[in-house]
């Protein structure tokens, strides 16, 4: 006998196979030439459905066939979120609703009334999902979210290890957020790394910002990537330089991330032009 389950996270039993569910496939929104071409993506057809269910004269035009492939490129191809988005084009053009989406987790808040009442935001949703992680691992969530783009164990170590997350902890709260689909799985150069959704990176930045914590995790994060960079100019020039060189190119999120951190920010719009 076989038996289907759905879930955040593996149940963890004998026999059970684990089959990742990803987002939906979303354009690379510069290669979009025409409407035709958007119909092709899961996360398309998702949202124009969605959008003809509030605005039936909804159509994917020439004027706007750019606007939505990037919506839907920015909403990670994560259905609630396409869904939520599609409710607000009764409000909003597409174009706006890209704009505003610096502030997702405040702009997707019109889901179904029939819907759960955590499928109703998308705040909810994620509320949920954090209330199912650990004290530990709701830790590591938020600070892992000062990373950008993909990043290593090693950094992950040094940057989220402290109070309440011991250095030899890091792996096994890694593997639980693996495991809850907070954290995505990469292998870039023979080494795992691990990359968090965008979505989950705001809210996970909004909860550090709640606990206070957010300069201290920049700084541990500015200080190791300061390190990583002065280890590569100290070692490039050599026989190694190539795949040197493809691991630096992995860090450039982060390292641009380190040095806004690292910038002091202008204390009024005079100084910021001086």
């Amino acid at each position: 006998m076989s038996i289907l389950i759905t879930s955040r996270q593996s149940i963890g039993v004998s026999g059970e196979q684990v089959l990742p569910v990803p987002p939906l496939a979303t354009p690379v929104a510069d290669d979009v030439r025409s409407p035709g071409d958007l119909m092709k993506y899961d996360s398309l057809r998702l949202f124009v459905d969605r959008a003809r269910s509030v605005l039936p004269k909804f159509e994917v035009t020439d004027d706007n066939f750019a606007d939505v492939a990037r919506l839907c490129q920015d909403l990670e191809g994560l259905p609630l979120a396409i869904e939520l988005a599609a409710v607000r084009v009764r409000s909003l053009s597409v174009r706006q609703l890209t704009e505003r989406l610096t502030d997702r987790l405040a702009l997707l808040t019109k889901g179904r009334r029939t819907a759960p009442r955590r499928q109703q935001t998308l705040r909810a949703t994620i509320d949920w999902s954090y209330g199912l992680c650990s004290a530990p691992e709701q830790l590591m969530w938020a600070r892992a979210s000062v990373f950008s783009g993909s990043f290593g164990l090693a950094a992950t170590e040094h940057v989220c290890g402290g109070v309440g997350v011991g250095t030899d902890d890091v792996l096994n709260l890694v593997d639980g957020l693996l495991d809850k689909s907070i954290l995505v799985r990469e292998e870039q150069g023979g080494e795992v790394r691990y990359r968090m959704l965008e979505t989950l990176r705001e809210y996970g930045l909004d909860r550090l910002d709640e606990a206070a914590d957010r300069q201290r995790v920049s700084e541990r994060h500015r200080d190791w990537y300061a390190g990583l960079a002065d280890r590569f100019e100290r070692t490039w020039i050599g026989p190694d330089q190539v795949p040197l060189m493809a691991a630096l190119r992995r860090e450039y999120p982060n390292i641009r991330v380190a040095l806004d951190s690292a910038s002091p920010r202008p204390a009024s719009p005079r100084q910021a032009c001086g």
